[in-house]
């Protein structure tokens, strides 16, 4: 599989892709879904992260704008058929703030890369916003962010698996036949990133290395042993956003304005996502929720506190380990990694009770 910042390479065809915006090419594409305009204006979103390139278009006609997304590798494009899929059955079965994607074109004509358009939604990213918002606003966010979520997870599919385009299959393996059940699915995935730890450089983020989640597979394996009964979820397979994080949430005047970034979506186990979603617990006790999580739980309203917690138990070492063999082998950069892996070292040896609650508050960075 090709790596999104293995590295000079990715950052060669970003800078290349950024040199073949232009403002006339752009025109041509949003002619072809809106044909009065007559002039676009160009803005990067920065914040956007270092994997897609995205760009708001604004035009000639007031309060009329776009977004354009661009993937400058092919692993990157191969997501884009599963998200075109997803905005569209989203927006035909729920009422949540999901984008319509309006145009989609991998063929290369216009612009060397694989791109999709978008309506643009006003908002601001939600890890800000949330900041700026009293308690009571919080909560009230929090709630609302459960039920969409619930309603996400209400979409089923058949088997469980990777979703590419609108088929579900085997991870990573496109075509292939998927899952039948959940546990078959997340020792897959398990197995499928302990090799991919194993082949990433030996890169460091801050003090942490790839060795020390290694040095902890002993103790994960016995602990996937032992926890394997509880692996066979109850529930059909369902739409499992797989990236909802408060920095792919869009938020205007305490309101959700948008849900982001479904590249990452699969057919899965619901309580999984719920008991790893970062922003719900407790920073200073990974199996405690904060009170904007027990908000969350309660508008999600499928799941009580007591289990969402014994589901964490059970998910989180594996989960956080599978995330940060991700960031490894694909070597992702970003500000805040450091403090993450590290959160996520000690969260892991807490969990499995390698180093006590005291121990785990007096080793964060």
């Amino acid at each position: 599989m090709e790596g999104y910042t293995r590295s000079n390479t990715f950052l060669y065809q970003k800078i290349f892709f950024k040199s073949m915006l232009s403002n006339k090419s752009v025109l041509k594409i949003i002619k072809k879904i809106d044909p009065e305009v007559r002039s676009v204006n160009i803005r990067e979103f920065t914040e956007a992260g270092n994997i897609n390139l995205m760009y708001k278009i604004s035009t000639n006609i007031h309060d009329r704008a776009y977004v354009l997304r661009g993937a400058p590798n092919k692993f990157d494009a191969s997501k884009y058929d599963k998200e075109v899929f997803l905005h569209s059955l989203i927006n035909k079965k729920l009422k949540i703030p999901v984008p319509k994607i309006l145009f989609f074109d991998k063929t290369k004509k216009i612009l060397p890369f694989a791109y999709l358009v978008m309506e643009f939604k006003k908002g601001d990213l939600a890890n800000n916003e949330v900041k700026k918002m009293n308690s009571g606003e919080r909560l009230k966010l929090f709630r609302e962010l459960g039920k969409n979520l619930a309603k996400l997870h209400s979409i089923k599919f058949s088997k469980y698996g990777q979703i590419f385009g609108d088929k579900v299959s085997k991870y990573e393996e496109k075509y292939s036949k998927p899952f039948d059940t959940w546990k078959e699915f997340y020792i897959y995935s398990f197995n499928n990133s302990v090799q991919k730890l194993s082949e990433a450089k030996n890169i460091k983020y801050g003090k942490i290395s790839k060795k020390h989640f290694l040095d902890l597979l002993p103790k994960l394996e016995e602990h996937l042993s032992k926890n394997m009964i509880r692996l066979k979820s109850s529930k059909k397979p369902s739409l499992i956003h797989d990236d909802y994080r408060l920095f792919n949430i869009l938020v205007k005047k305490n309101k959700i304005t948008a849900i982001l970034d479904f590249e990452m979506a699969k057919a899965g186990a619901p309580e999984n996502e719920l008991c790893i979603l970062p922003f719900i617990w407790d920073k200073n006790n990974p199996l405690k929720l904060t009170k904007e999580g027990k908000a969350f739980i309660k508008g999600y309203a499928k799941i009580s506190e007591k289990e969402v917690i014994n589901y964490r138990k059970v998910y989180v070492p594996l989960s956080l380990f599978m995330e940060i063999s991700y960031d490894f082998y694909h070597e992702l950069k970003y500000k805040e990694a450091p403090q993450v892996m590290s959160d996520y070292y000690n969260s892991i040896r807490y969990v499995l009770g390698l180093i006590n609650l005291k121990d785990f508050k007096s080793q964060a960075l």
